[in-house]
């Protein structure tokens, strides 16, 4: 009786009871093996094959790094979270991406798909991402992008591409009607090690605001006339670690805004034309390293040029390679009048610079035949993949989806407990007023009859009053 009166006069502590209750159901709404921290949630390093049910629907920021996902498919426990801002799903097992599996995430900013096994990427494989300023697609050593498929992104401003296949030509960003769609706000470009046999020149063209261009790593042998003359707002420019045997006297104009330029490592420079370096504003950093130079009259003008007033060094100094007596000496180390030359006429280093490499549409279909690898997954009932339309296997239920399961399960049933207990308590409240109503009124009308009974008697005559009367 007394908890009940407690429940009864009591509402206000009711809803704060309740109120704790439904706080600590919403936290058990995080799935097991996922950890949830307000608006982010991390399921890294698990195993899983899916992406688990219950994630909060506000959240902002997902980790599902370190998994075993296989595919990205257009229904999935993603299409819940509408919120997302960050979707981080590096080193799965991601094969292939559905299209439409990015529907109705416009708010998604920055989606990282590195060291996956991606094949192909097809044009509609991310539309529903107007709103993303980073792709990070590095460490697929597979990829190859269809035409158009980075068509759909205008809005990107960073793009990862390094050790894939990718072929990074203007088809990229063609739409479904065939016009380019370049995304003119991209500002850092990253191309190392994708086995680059030249620097793509019609592509970058198209990225007039490119403040980063990182192609280290390739096999680029040459660096042509103008090469960059509509990248006017690039700030950093790395070439190391590339064959490069010829540098074109102009290869630089039109960088007026460049503070580093990576030359170093490439093993195989042995000079530069004269000049070269001018369009570059005076404090440019200029890296030139790991190079065999050939320091003879041909190269004077560089040993002078580096010891100019305001000349920003690398922490290492070029050496020399050639002649022999004055191999591994840094040029700070060798005066003037020992670069000299013996007369011989300057032979340019007779090389291929692969100007005339083009690439045809179907190079996706080329490479498809090429790589027909099965998919590595849990074996189950088989299905038909939608990239190399084969018989696979699709993985099974794994226990963490079981568990997210019964977890949802169990908060169902909480929240309808919670709702039992308010209509509860409201149906008893109500009783309660009804029955001291009803009391009240009976009271009332006791108290009604017998005035009347009373007034009655009192007016009523008696014998004697009448004999009076009349």
């Amino acid at each position: 009786m007394a908890v009940r009166e407690f429940w009864l006069r009591w509402p206000t502590s009711t809803v704060l009871v309740l109120l704790l209750w439904c706080s600590f159901v919403r936290a058990q709404t995080c799935p097991k093996g996922c950890k949830c921290e307000g608006l982010s949630v991390t399921c890294a390093n698990g195993l899983m094959q899916y992406v688990p049910p219950g994630i909060p629907i506000n959240t902002t920021h997902l980790n599902f790094s370190n998994n075993s996902l296989t595919i990205i498919r257009n229904q999935t426990q993603l299409h819940n979270l509408p919120n997302l801002r960050t979707l981080s799903l590096w080193k799965n097992r991601i094969i292939a991406i559905e299209d439409g599996a990015f529907w109705g995430h416009s708010a998604l900013k920055n989606l990282d798909l590195s060291y996956n096994d991606l094949r192909i990427v097809n044009r509609s494989a991310f539309r529903g991402l107007p709103g993303l300023n980073t792709l990070d697609l590095h460490g697929n050593p597979r990829l190859c992008l269809d035409f158009g498929s980075l068509g759909t992104l205008p809005n990107l401003q960073r793009l990862v591409l390094g050790y894939t296949n990718v072929i990074f030509i203007p088809g990229l960003f063609q739409t479904s009607s065939g016009n380019l769609n370049p995304p003119v706000g991209l500002l850092d470009l990253q191309l190392w090690e994708m086995g680059l046999l030249r620097i793509p020149y019609e592509a970058i063209k198209e990225l007039p605001n490119l403040s980063e261009l990182n192609m280290s790593q390739n096999k680029i042998k040459c660096i042509h006339h103008f090469a960059f003359t509509s990248n006017g707002n690039l700030t950093l420019l790395d070439l190391s670690s590339n064959p490069i045997a010829i540098v074109h006297s102009d290869a630089f104009e039109g960088l007026a805004k460049l503070s580093t330029l990576l030359l170093d490592n490439t093993n195989t420079l042995t000079m530069l034309p004269e000049g070269v370096f001018d369009p570059l504003p005076n404090g440019v950093k200029i890296c030139l390293y790991g190079n065999k130079w050939n320091c003879d009259c041909h190269i004077k003008w560089l040993k002078s040029w580096t010891e100019e007033e305001g000349r920003v060094h690398c922490a290492q100094k070029p050496n020399c390679h050639t002649p022999s007596d004055l191999q591994g000496n840094p040029f700070f180390t060798v005066p003037k009048e020992l670069f000299q030359c013996d007369g011989s006429v300057l032979n340019l280093p007779n090389v291929a610079c692969y100007s005339d490499v083009k690439y045809t549409d179907g190079f996706c279909l080329e490479l498809q035949q090429k790589h027909n690898i099965p998919m590595t997954t849990t074996t189950s009932s088989p299905s038909t993949d939608p990239i190399t339309k084969k018989k696979v296997s699709t993985p099974t239920l794994s226990p963490t989806m079981h568990q997210s399961k019964i977890g949802f399960i169990v908060t169902g049933v909480s929240i309808m407990l919670i709702v039992i207990l308010i209509v509860g308590v409201f149906i008893a409240r109500q009783i309660r007023i009804q029955k001291k109503l009803h009391d009240q009124n009976k009271y009332f009308n006791i108290s009604y009859e017998n005035g009347d009974s009373q007034l009655q008697m009192a007016e009523s005559p008696t014998p004697e009053k009448e004999k009076v009367f009349h």
